[in-house]
């Protein structure tokens, strides 16, 4: 593919881009006109689910925890002192 237009530095540390253009035939190539980003939604959206289900998983846990210790609070004995004699 080749490019005719503006060189633009932030594209040459990009690992994926889409070329708009056109195929010419008769040199047997294709001719890009304009660069395009091309974002990994995917990967995005995953990190997003991620990150979000393990911030729930941990609060879910933590909120077991704070009600087992309820229960074992509410179970537990009154601390009566023994009487000094």
């Amino acid at each position: 593919a080749w490019y005719q237009g503006d060189d633009l530095d932030s594209l040459r540390e990009l690992k994926m881009i889409v070329l708009t253009g056109t195929w010419v035939s008769s040199h047997g190539r294709f001719e890009a006109k304009k660069i395009s980003l091309l974002p990994n939604y995917g990967y995005i959206a995953a990190a997003y689910l991620t990150g979000f289900l393990s911030l729930v998983i941990y609060l879910m846990k933590m909120e077991w925890q704070v009600a087992r210790l309820y229960q074992a609070i509410k179970e537990e004995k009154l601390y009566l002192p023994e009487e000094l004699g």
